[in-house]
């Protein structure tokens, strides 16, 4: 009789921690979501736009990061690596002795990243992982680009990253912001394009985050008290042939979720589209990308 009490008993807790375990992922899994906007071929195609038009910013940062220390043999973690977009020009700084170590919550990002640059080394994982950690703390140098935007807890998310990071390490953060000022710019030259300036806030909101959060970030990393800090912030413009092609590519890919979400509906979207064909399709005039915040700190 006490036997079968004890097994029911190991059965139960059993299936409790089943439970607990199931609740975890599920709300783990939902997080992740909101970072992981889009996936597949789709997307890869988007990033790699995305890069080609902010390269030379992506360049600016390595370069100034550079100016700190020799970066040639360093081990280095993208941390939100995506499809590695970045990769071959970070390839480029930290030479072929350098290691690149690629991590993503995404296991289908991690997947296509693998298959472009096998050479290289990745991690499917987010800052809880314990792998990831590690990495993070053996690191010369950690780069994220548009991750802390996707975060709920932006703040404790950096500094819990900061926090794991050795000393002499190099921080590289890069994340976009959409102004004002901007906005009055865009509006003066093309006023239908109201949707197309609003769109993203109207996304993050919908999920529950600041896409904005860039402009908070300056007095959160100086009160790390680094060795050195370097800020640097800037606009920067495509043409609006380049935006035509870009804005289309952000709507069709993150339409799906946004649409499921209620965040979006469909004649939301077909306003939205509307807006960029009004753009001039040509090389003449600008479009106003965003304003980018590039942060390099010595730990």
């Amino acid at each position: 009789m006490n036997v079968r009490i004890f097994n029911s008993k190991i059965i139960l807790m059993a299936v409790f921690l089943l439970l607990i375990f199931s609740l975890y992922n599920t709300v783990h899994a939902d997080q992740i979501s909101n970072y992981v906007l889009s996936e597949g071929s789709k997307e890869k195609t988007r990033l790699d736009l995305q890069n080609e038009l902010l390269k030379n910013k992506l360049i600016d940062a390595f370069e100034t990061a550079e100016s700190i220390k020799n970066l040639k043999g360093s081990t280095i973690v993208d941390f939100g690596c995506g499809v590695s977009s970045a990769y071959p020009v970070i390839k480029e700084f930290i030479g072929n002795s350098g290691k690149y170590i690629g991590i993503d919550s995404s296991k289908n990002q991690i997947i296509t990243a693998k298959q472009r640059f096998p050479n290289a080394h990745y991690i499917q994982g987010d800052e809880k992982k314990l792998e990831v950690l590690q990495k993070i703390s053996s690191a010369d140098i950690v780069f994220m680009r548009f991750v802390i935007m996707h975060q709920e807890k932006q703040k404790d998310f950096i500094q819990h990253i900061y926090s794991h990071m050795k000393s002499g390490s190099i921080l590289i953060i890069q994340e976009p912001e959409d102004t004002t000022e901007g906005k009055k710019k865009m509006l003066n030259q093309y006023p239908y394009a109201e949707i197309l300036c609003d769109f993203k806030a109207k996304l993050g909101k919908g999920l529950d985050l600041d896409y904005n959060f860039a402009r908070n970030l300056k007095p959160i990393l100086e009160s790390f008290d680094p060795k050195k800090i370097i800020y640097k912030n800037e606009d920067v413009y495509i043409t609006t042939l380049q935006a035509r092609t870009f804005l289309r590519k952000i709507i069709e890919n993150v339409a799906e979720k946004a649409l499921t979400k209620g965040i979006y509906t469909k004649d939301y979207i077909n306003q939205y589209m509307e807006a960029v064909s009004k753009l001039p399709s040509d090389d003449k005039h600008y479009w106003l990308l965003g304003s980018f915040h590039t942060f390099v700190l010595l730990k």
